[in-house]
């Protein structure tokens, strides 16, 4: 406890020593350990850091922020329509099965889709979901696979994404490989 008190003053009393805490890159691909152990932080000096090494970092932050903001109106845009989309399927899943046959086979063709459909919708919702907590925890926008941060344009496309496109290609890599072994 002391240590840490220790450690806060003299961060306090020396403002520029916060600067070798910021994070640099994600090293771990270990998913399970604490989002603070994920990062290498500078291990040099405060007075050898060029004022341009930090202020391109800030710069970065920032317009990395920006994207994230917009990232983050976008997937609770996109978990309102579908939980809309989710209400407006209750009904066709509520239905009675009555009639012949031919009826009764309509009827549950359209209900085994609606069910699937009803899955799709609640995978994805908990895709945004685990996107918004990784927003909050401060994970976001970082590749599971490769530990690099995740392309601009990706993330606007696909805001829930987890994976960068290297990274989806090792996945996809990994899959066939093991559908080969299985096969």
């Amino acid at each position: 406890m002391i240590l840490i008190l220790t450690f806060l003053l003299k961060i306090l009393t020396n403002p520029c020593d916060l600067r070798r805490f910021n994070p640099v890159k994600f090293v771990s691909r270990n998913t399970h350990l604490p989002f603070y152990h994920r990062f290498v932080y500078y291990d040099k000096p405060c007075c050898s850091l060029h004022d341009g090494e930090m202020g391109g970092w800030e710069v970065m932050s920032q317009k990395r922020q920006k994207l994230y903001d917009e990232c983050r109106f976008k997937l609770l845009k996109v978990r309102e329509e579908t939980l809309n989309g989710l209400k407006a399927l209750n009904p066709s899943l509520a239905t009675e099965m009555v009639g012949d046959e031919a009826d009764l086979a309509s009827a549950h063709i359209s209900q085994t889709q609606a069910l699937n459909q009803r899955d799709k919708l609640l995978a994805k919702i908990k895709e945004i979901d685990e996107a918004l907590s990784r927003l909050e925890e401060g994970s976001y926008g970082i590749c599971e696979e490769t530990g690099e941060d995740i392309e601009e344009k990706r993330l606007l496309a696909i805001p829930w994404t987890r994976l960068s496109l290297e990274g989806a290609e090792v996945r996809e890599r990994e899959q066939k490989r093991y559908d080969q072994k299985l096969a």
